[in-house]
């Protein structure tokens, strides 16, 4: 469960964006492992300390803190970009996250999408963080057609022609178009 907010090098115990935001991150079973042995080594490995904190400085010097967003992507993620030719300013977090919306798309329902992303509502998730993917839409529809299709094929007791009055110029047209 979410129970604070790191934002800008500052952790913001008990606060939390939205009543959604404190909901359980789902991590994937491929990544626990990755994570207890983490916490196996870690220094600290009480619930309510920071994962991967740095120090502070200046005021807080030697505490613990959360890291800030655009040095975690100066040092961590840049690298990665600059290695694939992405252009910096294309990697943000915001971007990061619209990118797994939409590409949830292929791994499960808007519903997933929702939970995995935290959102109150699915509005949110399905206008603002998924994006059409004309591959996956004509993917769906020609799925969708071939089991309405198939399932027709199956109901039908009807001859033919008592369905389609033109049966044999239709086969014929689909016949030439194929």
């Amino acid at each position: 469960m979410i129970h604070s907010t790191a934002y800008e090098g500052e952790l913001y115990r008990g606060q939390v964006k939205t009543g959604a935001s404190r909901n359980t991150v789902t991590i994937p079973d491929d990544i626990i492992p990755i994570v207890e042995a983490w916490r196996q080594v870690c220094p600290d490995p009480s619930p309510e300390a920071l994962m991967f904190p740095t120090f502070g400085r200046d005021e807080r010097k030697g505490q613990k803190v959360p890291r800030r967003a655009k040095n975690f992507l100066k040092w961590r993620i840049y690298p990665i970009a600059d290695r694939w030719k992405i252009p910096r300013h294309l990697v943000t977090f915001q971007v990061m996250r619209r990118t797994l919306g939409t590409d949830l798309q292929k791994h499960g329902t808007m519903k997933d999408a929702q939970g995995a992303l935290r959102h109150a509502s699915i509005k949110t998730t399905a206008d603002v963080y998924m994006q059409e993917i004309p591959e996956s839409v004509r993917s769906a529809i020609n799925s969708r057609t071939r089991a309405i299709l198939a399932s027709r094929r199956e109901v039908s007791t009807k001859p033919e022609s008592a369905t389609c009055p033109n049966v044999s110029q239709l086969r014929k047209a689909v016949v030439a178009n194929v």
